[in-house]
């Protein structure tokens, strides 16, 4: 099965993503505003040691509400990484259902498949139904994995290089896996239109 390959190194389970981000986005809220006070405080105050002073700390703030964003742009990472793990799991899930709908056409085209030229009536009118059935259930599966694969896709747009690349190449595997079994359902469908019509 395809999982993220870079995603789930050093991946913070969605409890610690939150967490971290609800504590460092207060933290940075409270650096910026000490920093709105200190600069209020610098326009105020007149003698040089008090400036000085002032300065210093400002720039303590400073350093601090630097480390805060890097910790934040990493919990984005993290963010993104959690969410491609979703997004993949779930491509992998209806792309197995479209190759599971796929083998089920297959097992409903037997009956035409054991060397007998022409079926029985009722076994080839019973047979016909059964293979209309998986085709339809298979194209349902083929255009859900389809439509959830192409709106995935477009939304990596939103996310960070590193990840569109990871999860590009992820997904477009799935995709060739997805075009493959349509493929195969496309000629079942097309065989079994053939034997309805003779």
């Amino acid at each position: 099965a395809l999982m993220t390959k870079g995603l789930d190194k050093g991946q913070m389970p969605e409890d610690e993503v939150k967490t971290t981000e609800e504590t460092s986005q207060k933290a940075q809220s409270g650096v910026s505003h000490l920093m709105r006070l200190m600069d209020m405080r610098l326009r105020a105050v007149t003698d040089a040691a008090s400036k000085d002073e002032l300065s210093e700390m400002k720039k303590r703030a400073q350093a601090s509400k630097t480390k805060i964003e890097s910790v934040l742009t990493t919990l984005r990472s993290q963010r993104e990484g959690l969410t491609m793990a979703t997004v993949l799991a779930t491509a992998t899930e209806r792309v197995e259902k479209v190759e599971a709908e796929s083998e089920k056409c297959q097992e409903a085209e037997l009956p035409f498949l054991k060397g007998v030229e022409v079926l029985p009536g009722d076994e080839s009118d019973k047979a016909i139904k059964d293979c209309e059935t998986c085709a339809r259930a298979a194209d349902n599966a083929v255009s859900q994995a389809s439509t959830f694969l192409k709106q995935k896709t477009n939304q990596l747009k939103g996310f960070s290089k590193e990840t569109q690349a990871t999860i590009g190449e992820e997904l477009k595997a799935l995709q060739k896996k997805l075009d493959e079994a349509a493929k195969k359902i496309a000629v079942f469908k097309s065989e079994t239109l053939s034997r309805k019509l003779a």
